[in-house]
């Protein structure tokens, strides 16, 4: 029995096949390794280079003359031998020195002549010489008259035995989270003084006494067990608290993956399991995801029919989701509370009624014991694939392929919950269902003067959806269920042609789509021209410069259930988001036409070579339109899908790799930059002036005809004719009657940075995640602003005298001066609240740049041959070590209620978690 190490992840077998196998080594001359040197199999389009260090590997077969070509260098030609399967291939070139065939004085003497016609009996078949068979498996020839009797050993048996474990502690560091203050109590102006208020008075503001000049009375008190506040000097001496009301808490992911893989020379069965425990930022509920996987598939070319089937089921636990905004609404929540009440101390008052410093907001703690917000998913997926060999030019390659997902939605609030005092109650339930059936014919056919290449795909699918919906809302019971079907047709046809020795690369496809919903497109060409200037060149250090150009027409169908459910909060201001419910589904109809895309794009790539280091530089121009585009629409209070706009982006991304090897190959370095930058512009509105795509009434990001798509539409200041803000009578910013457009949430730049060390078993990398520019709402800093609980509103709230930079309504330079939280004003004097919960739109806009240490590992590698362990890997690693920001409590990775849109809103978004973790992988 052999043990092989096999990639089970994509259940691909490192086999050496004894009539067909990989060819590998490494090529060199007299300064070093070559990269950039072209190996093809003579006769075939199939080829490929050596890397910046000389390493190469080719699939090919007994008799196969491998064509080595390199700018400088006499071409080579090398034919292969059962021998030279399975082992490294060091091949040096040299200049101007022609090499002689490689020619196997075994294989001569077994067949006695290699132009002399034979056939081989083996089990009671003929074979003709043009099929393989197992050379290096011979265990016995016997040469008879016209006839070669061969007898094989019985096939190895390789197999391997896996598990991965991967355990992560996460955490949300405080310079990842809003600045809150904690010098401030609950309570308000009362009689031009500062008051601390209790929680029967409903106030949800901040603006009360210092905590430090208020203490507990000792008495019986439903809302504190020390008993109430009041001002210092009159009470029990027992000085007022500082509650910490956070939420957030360490927390612990769990990854175990097990796998099984055997297989001989012809065959692959492969088997994993993955189980993930996932404990939510809050460390209260737990997520679970368990996988099962197995693949089996046939890999032996000399038969004329392949097969490579799989099945994969997972099933999925969400115990708390941001289904309905649930994460949202506990950290606004949570945040809201002052510091001079405890949410810890219970839920629920002597009368059943929740314990709340404010019965507009709800307890966190109530959230977690009478809030349910489950989502459950099970995914079921079956492919069976064959590969017939037609001809040694063609085959054909028929499949078919089933997917079931279900997904079961349960939502819960329990009478007394801000938002849903009567209670309420949701069961969502869908299922999708496609059976996909393709069949495929290829043809590969080398001719005098190109490679000629065609694939023609023919794909029909069938879709079912069934959707359930019941939900109770206090009284009002809505029940609701559809199905929807769909069949679809797609027809793809691509002709490739290689000319000038495969330098000079021509693609055409062309596209057809049918649909039995949406309208159909029969015409969706598109047009690649590639060319490659590695023979062109006369250069020591340049070893290739290719071009390509591409233009291509598609089309998107939409989905028979819109996924994307960011419209359900258009209808809403911020401060309604305790009623935030995301269950206005939607659904594909006749009328929506199916969007338009059109890409065109250049690249250009140099790879080069400068002493020990090599260079890998890529550019790429492109330019994608996208006519017909599919977003929710408000018509007579009721969303409906509709096609709204046309929208163009064009990019440019610059991409360049370094690779540094010393020469006893001990040390290695691998540098790589991407540096992308793009603007994206709505040309056209079909139906609409503008149309919101995420976000409240008063603040959204929109398609607006002329502007970035995205662009923020939201509440602004007042201005003249001159951009001057109109400031009012009492000396402060007035707000404009309409909303306007406030904000590009487009960077400048995004750009990314890896480093890859490894010396000798142990490696390290790093990882940089940089974007400069783009603006974003910073709705969370304006409420907190509003409640008193952020930093800025205590540090601010001192302020007097100041005057705020404008002309007053007659067009005169402002000199009124203002108080910002003169308790004399009273609390609608206040700066802070005088604007309302969010505050002006355009006073939270702030710039989106940040710089995250998005990655760091460090790792150990060893590999045994003859050991009962082969092969141990050991990483530890790190996310999200360091950020920084033009704003506290970023998260460039999240946005509003977690929806696919809404990326410039920040709205008590899921902040920015930090992984420390410890991966272990042992194969056997």
């Amino acid at each position: 029995m052999k043990r092989l190490l096999i990639l089970i992840s994509f259940f691909i077998p490192i086999l050496t096949f004894a009539q067909q196998g990989i060819i590998s080594g490494v090529l060199s001359d007299e300064s070093g390794p070559l990269p950039g040197v072209s190996i093809t199999i003579k006769g075939t389009n199939t080829g490929t280079q050596t890397d910046f260090d000389g390493q190469y590997s080719i699939n090919c077969s007994v008799r196969d003359v491998l064509i080595y070509s390199f700018i400088g260098m006499n071409t080579k030609e090398v034919t292969v031998t059962s021998r030279m399967l399975g082992y490294a291939n060091n091949l040096t070139l040299t200049p101007e020195i022609p090499v002689k065939n490689i020619l196997s004085d075994a294989y001569n003497n077994a067949v006695k002549s290699d132009n002399e016609p034979f056939s081989i009996q083996r089990n009671e078949k003929e074979y003709n010489r043009d099929v393989y068979f197992q050379y290096d498996r011979i265990k016995k020839i016997e040469i008879e008259k016209e006839k070669v009797k061969l007898s094989y050993f019985l096939p190895d048996i390789f197999y391997e035995v896996g598990f991965t474990s991967d355990f992560t502690v996460k955490s949300i560091k405080n310079s990842n989270l809003p600045s809150l203050q904690n010098t401030y109590s609950q309570g308000e102006p009362v009689n031009n003084n500062t008051t601390h208020l209790g929680p029967e008075s409903n106030s949800v503001f901040s603006f009360g006494p210092r905590i430090s000049n208020l203490e507990f009375d000792n008495s019986n008190y439903p809302y504190d067990v020390n008993g109430k506040l009041i001002p210092k000097g009159t009470g029990s001496a027992k000085p007022a608290n500082v509650y910490d009301n956070s939420i957030l808490n360490t927390s612990l992911r769990q990854n175990n993956h097990l796998y099984f893989n055997v297989s001989s020379a012809y065959y692959l069965l492969g088997l994993d399991y993955k189980n993930t425990i996932d404990n939510d930022i809050f460390n209260v509920n737990k997520n679970t995801t368990n996988q099962f996987n197995a693949n089996f598939l046939t890999q032996n070319n000399t038969k004329k029919i392949n097969w490579d089937a799989f099945i994969n089921y997972t099933v999925t636990d969400n115990n708390q989701s941001n289904l309905n905004g649930y994460q949202t609404n506990l950290l606004l929540n949570a945040m809201a509370t002052p510091i001079s009440f405890e949410n810890r101390q219970g839920v629920v008052l002597n009368d059943g009624s929740q314990r709340s410093f404010s019965n507009i907001l709800n307890n966190p703690s109530w959230i977690f014991d009478n809030i349910d917000n489950t989502i459950k998913t099970d995914n079921f997926i079956a492919s069976l694939k064959q590969k017939i060999k037609l001809s040694d030019v063609s085959s054909l390659e028929p499949a078919i392929n089933f997917t079931n997902s279900s997904s079961t939605e349960v939502v819960k609030f329990a009478k007394n919950t801000a938002g849903f005092l009567d209670g309420y109650a949701k069961n969502r339930k869908v299922d999708d269902q496609k059976t996909n059936i393709a069949i495929q014919y290829n043809y590969s056919k080398y001719l005098s003067v190109f490679n000629l290449g065609i694939k023609s795909n023919i794909s029909y699918q069938n879709e079912g959806l069934d959707y359930d919906l019941n939900e109770i809302n206090g009284l009002v019971i809505n029940n609701q269920s559809q199905h929807k079907n769909r069949n679809t047709l797609q027809w793809n046809n691509t002709i490739t042609s290689k000319f000038w020795n495969e330098q000079l690369t021509v693609v055409l496809t062309n596209n057809s789509f049918v649909s039995s919903i949406q309208n159909s497109k029969l015409w969706l060409p598109a047009l690649n021209v590639t060319g490659e200037f590695r023979n062109m060149l006369n250069s020591n250090w340049i070893n290739n410069l290719s071009l390509s150009a591409s233009v291509s027409k598609n089309v998107n169908e939409s989905p028979l259930l819109y996924t994307n459910r960011s419209h359900n909060s258009l209808n809403l201001l911020p401060e309604q988001s305790r009623f935030y419910l995301d269950n206005n589904d939607l659904f594909l109809t006749g009328d929506l036409n199916l969007e338009e895309k059109t890409n065109f794009e250049i690249d250009a790539s140099l790879q080069a070579r400068v002493l020990e280091i090599g260079l890998n530089l890529n550019l790429t121009y492109y330019i994608n339109k996208t006519n017909n585009s599919v977003f929710p629409i408000l018509n007579q209070n009721n969303y409906e899908l509709a096609n709204v706009a046309d929208v163009r982006t064009n990019g440019f991304e610059l991409s360049f790799q370094a690779f540094f090897r010393d020469r006893y190959n001990h040390f290695k370095y691998t540098p790589n930059i991407v540096f992308a930058t793009y603007q994206s512009n709505v040309t056209k509105m079909l139906n609409h002036e503008s149309v919101p795509i995420a976000g409240f009434k008063t603040i959204s990001q929109n398609l607006v005809t002329n502007q970035p798509a995205g662009v923020l539409v939201g509440s602004a200041y007042a201005r003249d004719v001159s951009g001057n803000k109109i400031i009012d009578a009492s000396g402060f910013p007035m707000v404009a009657e309409t909303l306007k457009i406030i904000g590009d949430p487009t960077p400048d730049f995004n750009m990314g940075f890896s480093n890859n060390f490894e010396l000798k078993d142990f490696s390290f990398n790093f990882v940089i995640d940089v974007r400069k520019g783009g603006d974003v709402w910073n709705g969370t800093q304006n409420v907190l602003d509003y409640l008193g609980r952020s930093s800025r509103s205590a540090n601010d709230r001192q302020i007097t005298n100041y005057i705020f930079e404008g002309v007053n309504q007659q067009g005169d330079v402002n000199t009124i001066p203002v108080d910002f939280a003169n308790p004399e004003n009273g609390l609608q004097g206040n700066k802070f609240v005088r604007y309302g919960f969010s505050g002006v739109a355009e006073g939270a806009i702030v710039d989106g740049s940040y710089l995250n240490l998005k990655s760091v590992e460090i790792g150990y590698t060893k590999h045994w041959n003859e050991r009962f362990v082969r092969n141990l890997n050991v990483k530890i690693y790190a996310n999200n070590l360091f950020t920084y920001s033009k704003f506290k409590g970023t998260n460039p990775y999240s946005s509003l209620f977690g929806a696919s849109t809404g990326t410039a809103l920040n709205f008590f978004n899921t902040p920015l978690i930090t992984e420390i973790g410890l991966k272990l992988n042992l194969e056997i």
